[in-house]
């Protein structure tokens, strides 16, 4: 049997340095960006799968995890 595929981006759309940002925040470190042509910005996630399959990242997380909301 197939391995079912799901694309695992949020719910929200981010750019680039918006993820890099938040990880370096999480994380304590100073990014450094690089100006690039090349991107994924562009490229933004199709959730409706991961969606049918568990709903809102939100939702699983609360469902998931209720003592943390």
């Amino acid at each position: 049997m197939p391995a079912t595929v799901v694309n695992w981006g949020g719910d929200d759309a981010v750019s680039d340095k918006e993820m890099g940002e938040h990880v370096a925040y999480l994380t304590g470190l100073e990014p450094k960006f690089v100006e690039s042509p090349i991107s994924f910005d562009s490229f933004a996630s199709d959730n409706t799968r991961r969606e049918s399959l568990i709903g809102t990242l939100q939702g699983a997380l609360e469902r998931r995890c209720p003592s943390h909301f």
